[in-house]
């Protein structure tokens, strides 16, 4: 059966009168108004109501929103040895920026950073919510390596961190593990180091491991990707429509995740244009995932929860309802 789930992040700010206004407590937090306490109350109003949302709209298999991320890999390269804050840099295309972490020291895992607010988010959620990590390949690219010097010496060292934090979350409970990779589909040439390292990072290891790319043709990439030990491969089908195409005749076990739904744009699809990809789709794989084409924090929140809703709904009438 076709199931929905979501992709990354999900907008911090909601468009409802009244909700916790996430970027005002940080202010507040910031000038000693609010104690950690208090921000860290708000941060789980906030991750609450996503889930709410996402239930709602009839997300299967929904993420955290990664309310509290600024971006893919700060938030984790805040919390390990071996890097400093850098510079504002453009993510992608995109009109939005992320701050490049820089590597100056051995990179070295200290604690566990997502475990325990994945778990108190499954409990809200009341059922499996997917946790979400950079692949070592992204990581190594999103960051300015100033110690190593060598990509191949720096993902070693991101591999044994993110194995760390994959073991950490896997006794928290994780049981969907998506690593994102939006960094290869631009670099196909590095496919096989880049999926041989995330294979370290999950050997052994016991949970539905994810692949997922956006922003770029995954074209180049297919030799590759029949080398992924793990579940699913994901897969922005709008940025680049062959894409879909890629996906569906891709010749290998794996199930499969169809970013069919805009998340950079707030033009809502029309039903019929979501239908008829189901039936593309489950005619070759009845089982397989479909998902917004990206995080959906591009959006203002009051279009992202329609293109939601307009997911939700078209599964679930595929489904006949359920």
């Amino acid at each position: 059966m076709i199931q929905t789930t979501t992709v990354g992040n999900y907008p911090k700010l909601s468009s409802t009168k009244g909700d916790v206004n996430i970027r005002k407590m940080l202010h507040r937090f910031d000038k000693g108004e609010i104690a950690a306490a208090e921000l860290t109350a708000a941060y789980d109003q906030v991750t609450a109501r996503v889930l709410r949302e996402q239930r709602e709209a009839g997300i299967d298999l929904p993420t955290d929103g990664q309310i509290r991320w600024d971006d893919l890999v700060t938030p984790l390269a805040a919390r390990l040895d071996g890097f400093h804050s850098g510079g504002l840099l453009r993510w992608f295309d995109n009109n939005v920026y992320y701050r490049r972490p820089r590597v100056t020291g051995t990179v070295r895992w200290r604690e566990a950073i997502m475990a325990a607010d994945h778990a108190k988010a499954a409990r809200e959620f009341g059922g499996p919510v997917k946790a979400v990590l950079p692949a070592p390949f992204s990581f190594a690219q999103l960051c300015e390596d100033q110690h190593y010097r060598s990509m191949e010496t720096l993902m070693a060292y991101l591999v044994s961190v993110l194995r760390s934090e994959t073991e950490a979350l896997i006794r928290a409970g994780a049981r969907h593990i998506q690593f994102d990779e939006p960094c290869l589909p631009k670099l196909p040439e590095y496919g096989v180091a880049a999926i041989a390292a995330l294979n370290q990072v999950i050997a052994g290891q016991s949970a539905e491991f994810w692949l997922c790319f956006y922003f770029g043709d995954i074209s180049g990439l297919v030799p590759a990707l029949r080398e992924f030990r793990g579940q699913v491969i994901a897969v922005d089908c709008v940025s680049q429509p062959r894409n879909l195409d890629i996906t569906l005749n891709l010749d290998s076990a794996h199930n499969r995740c169809f970013g069919i739904i805009e998340a950079r744009n707030i033009k809502l699809e029309r039903p019929e244009q979501v239908r008829a990809q189901l039936e593309r789709i489950s005619g070759r794989h009845p089982d397989a995932y479909v998902s917004p084409s990206c995080g959906l924090e591009f959006l203002p929140h009051r279009d992202a929860l329609a293109k939601l809703s307009l997911l939700g709904s078209a599964v679930r009438a595929f489904r006949g309802g359920q």
